[in-house]
């Protein structure tokens, strides 16, 4: 199973997404305090949740998360858009950790990676002409996007883990998600 992860999120191919959602949306997120559930919910309707690691104190305090498509099914190209504000000037060298697990399996995939690299961007509010990374204290967008490779996933229960620090080791975000997967137009009773 360990290689089915090392496949499945090595082909994590980052693509850039459109900028017209943030200028729709800039105005209605800027300067807003973040939502915290005590379950951990992220408004947005993304099955990605905070994790228990996560506490006010993050970097990047998030507002709302969104998935397109949602749900998502196995050979789905995704994107994924967090809206919320950064506390405070983000230092070079961050990292992004995922952890990727099957099932009840207690084997996992693990990797990290520059957290720079691991969006397609980061859109900020009077940075035109700016490298978007690292970000500024202040509202932002950040996309990202993949593919949920056919050929490496099989239908199942997947838990995923997204841990995002700074070079000092100071939490940017931690977020995680527990997704079942399968191949559109299936459907298994009881999901």
């Amino acid at each position: 199973m360990l290689s089915l992860f090392s496949s499945f999120t090595l082909a994590l191919s980052w693509i850039s997404a459109t900028q017209g959602t943030f200028r729709m949306r800039q105005h209605r997120y800027a300067g807003t305090t973040s939502f915290r559930s005590p379950h951990g919910e992220i408004p947005g309707g993304s099955p990605l949740k905070f994790c228990n690691e996560s506490r006010s104190t993050d970097l990047y305090s998030i507002d709302q998360i969104e998935l397109y498509p949602n749900p998502l099914y196995i050979d789905d190209v995704f994107e994924v858009h967090f809206y919320g504000n950064f506390l405070k000037n983000i230092t070079e060298k961050a990292t992004w950790t995922f952890l990727a697990r099957y099932g009840n399996s207690t084997e996992h995939e693990t990797g990290t990676m520059d957290f720079c690299e691991s969006l397609d961007s980061i859109d900020q509010p009077g940075r035109h002409g700016q490298p978007d990374c690292p970000p500024e204290k202040g509202f932002a967008l950040l996309k990202m996007s993949a593919w949920v490779m056919p050929m490496f996933i099989v239908p199942g229960d997947y838990y995923f883990k997204f841990d995002a620090m700074t070079k000092e080791n100071e939490r940017i975000y931690c977020l995680d998600a527990e997704i079942y997967l399968d191949h559109r137009g299936r459907r298994i009773s009881g999901r």
